[in-house]
This record gives C-alpha cells, structure tokens and sequence, in this order.
C-alpha cells in the first residue's frame, strides 16, 4: 500500500499552528512576578560627598498595585513615599548624606494592602569632601599690611533658640501651602560663625534647601534664620528638624524645628465620588508629638485613593523643655493627643544632667531630671504610641530597696511578652543603674548602692498580653567605647516595629541618649574613663512572623 506526501502548504500550516501552540504555552507559562522595584541610579560602587543630596531613582514593575515605596539607609528608615502622590511607576528619593562612611542604600515598595515588601539595594560610599585651598589675598598698593588676627582655634561654639518667628507648632496649613518657618538665634560661644550652614537632620523636608549657607555672625550675636517651605498635600501632622553646621562639620545641639496640621476635608457633596487619603503608617523621627504619613511635599494636592492601614504601626512623640541650673523637674509627653497606647519611652539630655527615672505615667512616659551644671539646658522626653486595634497592654510595677555597699537585682514576670521597660531611682541620684533587661516574659534591672543606708527603687513591666504581631525578636550588639569618646548607636528592626531597647552599662557609662527613633533606637554613651568600655543594647521587635529578621549593625564595602 503506496503512501501519499501531505501538500507543503498543509505541513506549513500545522508547523505554524504548533509553533504558535508552543509559544502560548511557554508564554502562559512565564507570568510576570506580581511586584518588584530596581534602582536604575545610582550604581554600586559609586562616591558621594557629604552635606550634598544624592537622588535614588527605582523603577517598580508588576502586575499587582503597590501602596508605598520606603527608602533605607544602612538599615534606617529615611523616608516613605505613597503611591497616591507619585503617581508613577518612577520614582525618585533624595537623600542627605551626613558622615563619611560606607553606606548600603535600599528601596522597599508594598503591596496594596501594606502588609508585604519586595526590596532592591546598591552599595555606595560617602566621603567628605575635599578641602580647597584658597589664596592669601594680595594688599592693594598703598593698604596696610594686615596684623596678625587671632585666630579661631580655641574658641567654644554655641547656639541658643531665642524664639520662634513664625508658623507656632501645631499650625494649620493648606495643601501645598508655601510658607516661611523663622528662628532668632542667639550665637552665645566665642566663635564667629564663617561659613556655617543650615542643615536638614531629620523628618519632613517640605522642599527646604539644604545645606544653607549662613551669612557671618559674630560671636554674642544674634541673627533671624528663616526657611522658604511648602506644606505636604495630604492630611496630616508634619515636622522637621534642621541643625546648624559649623565650617568643619561639626553639627551645634541646637535643633530648629517646626510642626504643622493639613486638616483633613470635611465631608461635601460632590460630582465625582472622592474618598479622603488615609496616611501610610509609617514611622515618626525624632519630633514634636506627629504622624507622618509621607516624609515628603508636593505642591498640588492629588485627592486620590489611598489604601487604609491594616496592620499595627507606631507614632513617636516628645516633649522638649528647658531646666535651670539646679533644678530637677519631672517632664512628661502623652499619647492621647496623637492616639495609640504608650509602650516605651525614653530621654534626651545634655551633660550635667541626670536622669533619676524613665517610665510609663498613665498613657504616656515621664521623666525625673536634674540639672547639676550651671547653666539652663535643655531635655526632652520621648514616648512610643502603639495604634493596633488588638492590643491589651499590661503594666506591672515593683519596688525593692537596695541592700547598702551591694548589688541588688529586681525582677518581674508577666503573661504577655515584654515590649517595654521603666524605672525609677532614688530622688538624690544615689544609686547606679547597672542594667536594664527583658526576657520574653520578664523584665529585671541591677542597681548598685555605694552608700551605708538601704534605698528604695522601682521596676516597669510593661507587656502585651494581646496584639496583632505575636512575633517577639530581640538583637543585642557590644560596643567598645574609647577612653573620651562619646558614641551613637543606632539600632533597627528590618522588619516589623521596634517597640522597647534595654541595655548593660556595667562601668556606669554617661548615656545622654536614649529613646525610640524611626523604626528604632538610639543611645549616645560617653566615656570618661581612662580605659576602653564595653555597653550592650538590645533592641525588642514584634512583628507577624512571616519574615527572618536579620539586622545590619554595620555594614562594610567588599
């Protein structure tokens, strides 16, 4: 039986038809990852001076919408962007470099609902930019000679807030609203100032150029520094934090600060159905009592749909408040003006300042403090708000009296697992706090009593029996603090919220820093020792558990 050949045309078409079969397969078969982000700009490997704004440029693909993308920072929340004011799968996030050091960038974007991130990041260094030399200037003919000017070398530079000028805290602004933010400022060090800048530190820049550079100010003198700015479209409380920078880097204690309301649009009919931006929960720096829903400004506002929080985050608020030489005042700052429950807390201070306890006052957290130096100083006290409509917080407090020329150890447990930790010391500076610690269901504090009498202290435990985010993780770091060298160290969760730090200072280390930061915590220890010093933090995480956390101390260029 003979075999007949098919037609050429009918083996073309059932080729076509199989190729085409085969491409829709292995097409079906290569689904586009729901979301992912790149950054374009800059590249790995590249140098940045400071005190000069490197501009980050990612670019989010996928088939699923994203609520917000996060800049990082050697493992620091820098700032957050909502999709609803970018509008764009290109986005763009500046950056103000401050120390030389290396440094790994890296940009987060969220799913809609906020709960998941897919990241990208790049290794850059920072340098300090080189010093130029300037050439002496040549006498005109028949000019003096000029005599010796005392230089600069060993004078003091200080900085006193005077006054606000402008825009009071609190401030209601409209949308995109520009404004000028004023400060007169007292220069009370024997330096004058030359060449000194205006800097951006931390919060919402609002459009401010930074660095600014001051005109001279002699010293004892006082001049008026002002900020052209422009509020954030969305509804919101707002700040910001800027610091003066002196010609060889060194920023002054001073901080300028401002803080404004966008109130949100009350409810009017309207032709197109419209729905009011519900801030991204994001993280507060270092500010007066604020949610900051975007760390950032636009000059139009775009009403837009936002999706709503559905997960638990955290408010900072403070309180900043000047003592006199002497005096010891009790210092407190609440939760209920912002919203949430206190779970942590903590203080800034200055030399000369003693902080005798830092512990949970109803809803909010209190400090005791003396001023031994003699001049008026400023502190501030710190507190960190849980919004989590889960939440059930416990307080469980003791007391105990330390046994005289002894170490004594406090310790309390509790059913709900430890999130933060207060304490009281005697009113007349006494004792030494020697550790403050947690285990996951207890916390405990050593204190040493160099005196011949019995004198009483007090513990803080303060736990969520209930929450959300039942994930409870803890990083402790050791630091070697040289003999003079007082040191800041930043720690962070990657993932989840930072609710609680405790630390070991077993060499009574000066700390003049410790509270809560953005997603974090920072201490400032000095050492005034003659020996290297070892002081342990440890930061306490919650999160959901669906993600390893693994913290970056310190990150270093290979």
């Amino acid at each position: 039986m003979s075999k007949k050949a098919l037609p050429i045309a009918t083996v073309a078409l059932v080729l076509t038809t199989l190729f085409a079969f085969l491409l829709i397969a292995s097409c079906a078969g290569k689904q586009e990852p729901d979301l992912s982000i790149e950054i374009s700009e800059p590249k790995t490997g590249e140098q940045f001076y400071t005190f000069q704004e490197v501009f980050i440029k990612s670019v989010i693909s996928g088939n699923e919408s994203w609520s917000r993308v996060e800049l990082w920072v050697n493992n620091q929340l820098i700032r957050s962007d909502t999709a609803a004011r970018i509008q764009s799968n290109h986005v763009t996030q500046s950056w103000l470099p401050l120390q030389a050091l290396p440094t790994l960038l890296e940009v987060r974007v969220y799913n809609r609902a906020g709960t998941k991130y897919v990241s990208d990041d790049i290794a850059i260094s920072i340098i300090d930019k080189p010093n130029t030399l300037t050439p002496e200037p040549t006498p005109m003919p028949g000019e003096p000679t000029p005599s010796n000017v005392p230089t600069q070398e060993n004078c003091t530079t200080a900085a006193t807030l005077l006054a606000d000028l402008s825009i009071p805290s609190g401030t209601e602004l409209k949308p995109g609203e520009r404004f000028t933010k004023s400060w007169r400022i007292h220069n009370n060090g024997t330096c004058d100032w030359v060449d000194y800048k205006l800097v951006y530190i931390s919060g919402s820049l609002m459009g401010g150029n930074s660095p600014s550079l001051l005109r001279t100010v002699k010293a004892d003198e006082v001049i008026d520094i002002a900020l052209e700015l422009v509020a954030p479209s969305f509804p919101g409380e707002y700040t910001g934090v800027w610091k003066i920078q002196t010609d060889k880097g060194t920023l002054l204690n001073t901080e300028l600060m401002y803080r404004i309301i966008i109130p949100a649009p009350t409810a009017t009919p309207s032709p197109t159905a419209t729905q009011t931006p519900t801030p991204t929960p994001t993280f507060t720096p270092t500010a007066t009592a604020t949610l900051v829903p975007t760390a950032t400004h636009t000059a139009t506002p775009q009403p837009t749909l936002e999706p709503t929080p559905t997960g638990p985050y955290t408010l900072i608020a403070m309180n900043p408040q000047d003592i006199a030489r002497g005096a010891a005042v009790e210092l407190s700052v609440s939760c209920n003006d912002v919203g949430g429950q206190a779970i942590s807390g903590g203080y800034t201070v200055t030399d000369g300042i003693t902080v005798q306890a830092s512990q949970l006052v109803e809803n909010g957290w209190s400090i005791i403090a003396k001023n031994n130096s003699n001049q008026k100083q400023r502190i501030s006290v710190h507190v960190t708000c849980l919004i989590d409509q889960n939440l059930k917080r416990q307080l469980q407090s003791l007391s105990a009296t330390a046994t005289p020329n002894e170490t004594t150890e406090l310790e309390i447990d509790s059913t709900g697992m430890v999130a933060g930790v207060g304490y009281a010391l005697d009113p007349n500076n006494r004792l030494t706090l020697l550790t403050l610690d947690s285990e996951t269901y207890k916390a405990k504090m050593t204190v040493h009593n160099p005196t011949n009498q019995e004198i009483e202290f007090s513990l803080q435990n303060i736990s969520l029996s209930q929450s959300t985010y039942q994930n409870r993780t803890v990083f402790t770091r050791t630091d070697k603090i040289k003999p003079g060298e007082t040191k800041q160290i930043n720690l962070s969760c990657n993932h989840g919220l930072a609710l609680g730090a405790t630390f070991e200072n077993p060499n009574n280390l000066m700390i003049n820093i410790n509270r809560p930061t953005l997603n974090g915590w920072l201490f400032e220890v000095k050492n005034k020792t003659f020996t290297e010093q070892d002081f342990i933090s440890t930061l306490i995480c919650f999160d959901d558990g669906s993600k390893t956390i693994q913290p970056i101390d310190d990150f270093q260029l290979q």
